[in-house]
């Protein structure tokens, strides 16, 4: 303020009266080009977008349960010959990835837990649908 006050030699008192304009402005010229967007098929863009999250969330979900899978859940593997309940030193996602010969079980003990950090760190929501194949 005193910086602005020293530029234009407009006092203090009458300061506050020319912020709100300039503000008032930029709001203003901000909600039009808001408005803008909207009008501007911003929907059909939007789709582009949810697409490419869609797209990516197999990766990112994997990535994420392979790095933090003992802190939500518990797991039952088997299928192979190191067949397991609950042995979180080896985590829940197989080293082949999901869907290999091994059949594996979870139980989620912290989902809120789960869905905060996983929204948190890969932007994946409790709503956003993942498939893998």
């Amino acid at each position: 303020m005193d910086d602005l006050e020293a530029a234009t030699g407009i006092d203090d008192y009458c300061m506050n009266i020319y912020l709100i304009q300039a503000l008032s402005g930029n709001l203003t010229a901000s909600l039009s080009k808001y408005q803008d967007l909207l009008d501007d098929d911003y929907d059909q863009k939007f789709g582009w977008y949810e697409e490419a999250v869609r797209k990516s969330a197999p990766d990112n979900l994997q990535s994420f349960l392979k790095a933090n899978d003992t802190l939500y859940f518990d797991c039952i593997q088997s299928g192979d010959v190191d067949s397991f309940k609950n042995h979180t030193d080896k985590g829940c996602v197989h080293d082949k990835g999901l869907g290999d010969s091994v059949n594996v079980y979870w139980s989620v003990y912290n989902k809120t837990q789960f869905e905060n950090d996983l929204a948190a760190k890969t932007g994946i929501s409790s709503m956003t649908p993942v498939r893998y194949g």
